[in-house]
């Protein structure tokens, strides 16, 4: 498997009750991102960098700081670096199940 990135929790809320959680990632790509799934929604916004996300059935989407996107519950993706950077990423995830799962 590739270097994977770095993730770093920055904050995590519960929901009330006890299914869902929010949570804030700083992520750093080394060298992009393999293909992956997350039980939620993730949103994340570029901070630094050039990237190329790739979405199950969409088309790829060149990002660049300033840029945002989101990636519904369970959808497999992957990102490639073109210029490394950071991405901040803001999760709404079943909060029993692991963050990612790499595929």
């Amino acid at each position: 498997m590739p270097t994977l990135p770095t993730l770093i929790t920055l904050h995590r809320a519960e929901f009330p009750g006890d299914r869902y959680a929010t949570v804030m990632v700083l992520i750093e790509n080394a060298a992009g991102a393999p293909p992956h799934t997350h039980p939620g929604l993730e949103m994340t916004y570029i901070l630094d960098g050039e990237f190329t996300l790739s979405v199950d059935g969409r088309a790829d989407q060149s990002l660049k700081p300033g840029d945002w996107f989101e990636v519904p519950a369970g959808v497999t993706h992957s990102v490639h670096c073109d210029k490394p950077g950071r991405a901040l990423a803001h999760f709404v995830v079943e909060k029993d199940k692991p963050m990612v799962t790499w595929l």
